[in-house]
C-alpha cells in the first residue's frame, strides 16, 4: 500500500484538498506525499509558493513529505510520481479555470483522473463569492 499523493500548486484553492487527504490517510493508515508540480506557463500560480507549500505540508501532518517536481506538464508529473511511488490515491483540488488558463494547463484534474494509475480524489474548493 503506497502513499496518498496530494497535488498542490501553492494556491489557496488547492488548500481545499488538504483536510480530506489527511482524513483519508488517517483512516487508511497511509503516508502522505505533498507534490508541487507547476507548468511554467501557468500565470495563476503563486510566484513564491514556498511558504504556502510549507503551510500545506504542516497541515497534512508532521510525517508528510514534500516533493518538488519541476515539470512542463504538471498532470503528467503527478501521474508519473503516483506510478513511481505505487500510490494508493492521488488527491487534488480543481480550480474550475476557463479560457487560456484551462487550455495551457490541460485541465490537470481531468487529465489526472483519466490517466492516474490509482484512484483519484478531486475536491472542489468552496466558491469565493462576495
Amino acid at each position: 500500500r503506497g502513499p496518498i499523493v496530494v497535488a498542490h500548486d501553492g494556491s489557496a484553492a488547492a488548500d481545499a484538498v488538504l483536510a480530506p487527504a489527511r482524513a483519508w490517510a488517517h483512516a487508511c493508515d497511509l503516508p502522505l506525499v505533498l507534490v508541487y508540480a507547476c507548468h511554467p506557463l501557468d500565470t495563476a500560480a503563486p510566484v513564491h509558493p514556498d511558504a504556502a507549500l510549507e503551510d500545506a505540508r504542516r497541515r497534512l501532518g508532521p510525517s508528510a513529505r514534500l516533493e518538488v517536481v519541476p515539470a512542463s506538464f504538471a498532470a503528467g508529473a503527478i501521474r508519473d510520481l503516483a506510478h513511481e511511488l505505487d500510490a494508493s490515491l492521488v488527491a487534488l483540488a480543481t480550480h474550475g479555470r476557463t479560457g487560456a488558463a484551462a487550455v495551457s494547463m490541460g485541465k490537470v484534474a481531468s487529465w489526472v483522473t483519466r490517466e492516474s494509475p490509482c484512484p483519484v480524489l478531486v475536491v472542489r474548493p468552496p466558491t469565493l463569492s462576495g
